[in-house]
């Protein structure tokens, strides 16, 4: 008996992660679909005090588009185009977050601090936008990262 249960626990943790990596595939593959027309952006929204506020959207053809507003730095608009294997990134990341099945918002009871306003469009049918204000999964907030570092990468590090 002892050897059954072992077996099932073993073959549930390996359906699971082939169903995870079957989503991811799936994912990434209706990115490749959508071409140029997919794009993700991330905002990032004033609170009080002096945290930076700034947009960067990153389309489907790779061209990142950076505009630093209230204490950003750099200011203004700025534009670069990522590598094929960064956008692929992008994607996988995208992918891990589970992004599509989060809530739309995490918020709190406090009114002064910034939002970060994550949006992922692939198409008409598939396009999601996840306001952040408070709390949110660490998956998120890894997603979040991740766009920022990659944005930095090719506008602060050139």
């Amino acid at each position: 008996m002892r050897k059954i249960s072992q077996w099932l626990v073993v073959l549930g943790l390996t359906l699971s992660l082939f169903s995870c990596a079957t989503q991811q595939a799936r994912l990434m593959k209706s990115f490749d679909k959508a071409g140029e027309e997919a794009y993700v952006r991330l905002e990032r929204t004033e609170g009080f005090g002096t945290c930076p506020v700034y947009e960067v959207t990153i389309k489907g053809d790779r061209t990142l588009v950076y505009t630093g507003k209230a204490f950003a730095k750099p200011k203004g608009k700025l534009t670069a185009t990522i590598s094929e294997d960064d956008w692929k990134a992008l994607q996988l990341a995208i992918a891990e977050s589970a992004f599509f099945s989060l809530e739309d918002e995490y918020d709190g009871p406090i009114s002064d601090v910034p939002s970060a306003i994550t949006e992922v469009r692939i198409s008409d049918k598939k396009h999601k936008t996840i306001t952040n204000r408070w709390e949110a999964p660490e998956k998120l907030l890894k997603l979040e990262t991740f766009i920022d570092k990659l944005w930095q990468k090719y506008l602060l590090e050139e």
